[in-house]
């Protein structure tokens, strides 16, 4: 999935980029045992029973999911420095994500 998100970052498709994305997201969330609910309420709620060294993880899985969602519901399209950028973080947290397995 990985290289189809890279795919289509090389071929500025913003679309497919955040289906893929929004799919790799899904899988990660596994990891952290968090759901959508979880990690949408990290923001508001400080009595949460999260590690804090995945934190800052959870909150970038969080605004790459608001990206998506914003895509696939929205259709607002980023620009290609926005998803080159949501690339990045992407895979920044795969590595780590499957390290600490």
């Amino acid at each position: 999935m990985l290289r189809a998100a890279e795919d289509a970052v090389s071929k500025g498709d913003v679309e497919k980029f955040y289906n893929v994305t929004f799919a790799i997201i899904q899988h990660v969330e596994k990891f952290y045992n968090q759901d959508t609910d979880v990690i949408s309420a990290i923001q508001y709620r400080s009595d949460l029973s999260v590690a804090v060294d995945k934190l800052s993880d959870i909150i970038e899985i969080k605004s790459i999911s608001d990206a998506c969602d914003k895509v696939r519901y929205g259709r607002i399209m980023p620009d290609s420095i926005a998803m080159s950028a949501d690339f990045e973080i992407l895979k920044r947290l795969l590595p780590r994500t499957y390290k600490n397995r």
